[in-house]
């Protein structure tokens, strides 16, 4: 898989990435956009192709601009906010995702759009300030993990297992809302050639989401203690309760049962987040509410380096 620059690897391995960022903005009352207007009207058709729709719609923004790069990346582009004042007719914001940004044309195309959108923004200011405000982002961590050995524990958000032709999806949460979790298989969802199990969690801006409890099985253990097909089932299916719940229904079951089953069921190893991977994605995303991105890592982009001084609450 490629990633973009706002990604890194954590100390056991996996691969932490920004999937997705939403920036907000307020244009200067001495632009309005034109800058962002201009520079469509000049590249459309050369540089991307734009989809413009203007929508009436109270409490909504009337243009919305679908940038598409000839690679097929996408970005979003909606700013007019619909309440009759002043303020809500310069807002906007930008939403794209940085791991489709990688290849030169496309990483020119985005840093474009954002250079476009820091003129109007700022129009003539000479002093260095935040640009963008950070309002939505979406972690990815991606596992080198089949689907089948990794499960989310249930807590008080609201829960959905589902098994299509993408493989089990587990969800936490309200979508495009903070805290929201999903688990998948991202080989079948994007037809790889290497086993990835992604997990995303979605953050309002430097709101920091309950981090869920992920289990990996310990599938050679299991091997090791000669269950059948039914007792493997029953296995999976007590993984997927939460431990509460796990606890009262093993409790259930026969001694004879429990005592073979005990090994699986409570052995399976919960996956330790790595919190620098994550300040070092912030940092990242410290430097674009400012305007800057770095180009992907195929074009020569450095390793993150270790944050200091970053807490959170």
């Amino acid at each position: 898989m490629f990633y973009s620059s706002l990604s890194c690897k954590s100390r056991t391995g996996e691969t932490y990435s920004v999937d997705m960022v939403r920036l907000k903005f307020e244009f200067s009352k001495d632009s309005s956009g034109n800058c962002l207007v201009n520079y469509i009207k000049r590249n459309d058709g050369v540089l991307f192709n734009v989809d413009s729709i203007r929508k009436y719609v109270l409490f909504k923004y009337q243009y919305h601009y679908t940038v598409k790069t000839l690679s097929g990346s996408v970005l979003v582009i909606e700013h007019w906010f619909h309440d009759d004042t002043a303020e809500g007719m310069r807002k906007g914001f930008i939403e794209f995702n940085p791991n489709k940004f990688i290849s030169e044309d496309d990483y020119y195309v985005l840093n474009g759009f954002l250079t476009v959108l820091g003129d109007d923004i700022l129009y003539g200011a000479n002093y260095f300030t935040n640009v963008f405000e950070l309002v939505r982002w979406d972690l990815a961590i991606d596992f080198p993990e089949l689907r089948d050995n990794m499960y989310l524990v249930k807590d008080k958000r609201n829960y959905q297992y589902i098994n299509g032709r993408g493989g089990v999806t587990q969800y936490l949460g309200v979508r495009n809302s903070g805290g929201f979790v999903k688990l998948y298989d991202k080989t079948k969802e994007s037809k790889l050639n290497e086993t990835v199990t992604r997990l995303e969690l979605t953050f309002d801006g430097y709101d920091y989401p309950t981090l869920p409890q992920v289990y990996i099985k310990r599938q050679q253990q299991r091997l090791t203690l000669d269950l059948n097909d039914t007792q493997l089932v029953l296995v999976d299916l007590l993984n997927r309760l939460d431990p509460h719940e796990k606890t009262v229904y093993f409790n259930r079951l026969g001694r004879v049962l429990r005592n073979k089953l005990k090994d699986a069921v409570f052995d399976d190893h919960q996956y330790e987040y790595d919190f620098q991977a994550i300040y070092n994605l912030i940092d990242k995303l410290n430097q674009l509410e400012k305007g800057y991105i770095d180009p992907s890592p195929d074009m020569g982009a450095t390793e993150f380096h270790d944050s200091e001084n970053l807490t959170f609450d």
